[in-house]
């Protein structure tokens, strides 16, 4: 069962060729400083060689492993539970190798908040079926 309001329309069946990865969702509480503005943000960590990497360069080249999710509360108390919805969604695309893109605001990946996009959008989908 969901919160009131919230949904799961995803239905991602391979996004990683690595057995047991994980996402976790932490959140926190921060309404002024240098990243007070931000909404949410994820850290990903994929393994080269025995080592675990993390970082936009690997984004492409790399499955994921681990992803974390960190929510700041502060910030997404304020909105609707579409929106929220819509930007957890964004977060974990991340971690699956997406990154954000700033051409079309109708899309999951763009990097601002502006719509209440709560789909896999065609162009987010297209990333993961020619990665997995």
């Amino acid at each position: 069962m969901y919160p009131p309001g919230l949904t799961n329309r995803l239905n991602l069946y391979h996004t990683t060729n690595i057995q047991k990865a994980k996402i976790e969702f932490y959140q926190y509480y921060q309404s002024s400083g240098i990243n007070a503005g931000v909404n949410a943000y994820t850290v990903v960590f994929r393994k080269q060689n025995g080592v675990y990497v993390n970082g936009v360069s690997t984004m492409n080249s790399l499955d994921w492993v681990y992803g974390e999710v960190h929510i700041n509360e502060y910030r997404m108390g304020t909105y609707s539970n579409v929106l929220r919805e819509s930007i957890i969604i964004h977060e974990m695309l991340h971690v699956y190798g997406l990154k954000d893109q700033y051409y079309d605001p109708y899309s999951i990946m763009y990097g601002y908040t502006l719509y209440n996009v709560t789909d896999v959008t065609p162009d987010a989908n297209a990333v993961i079926n020619s990665k997995y």
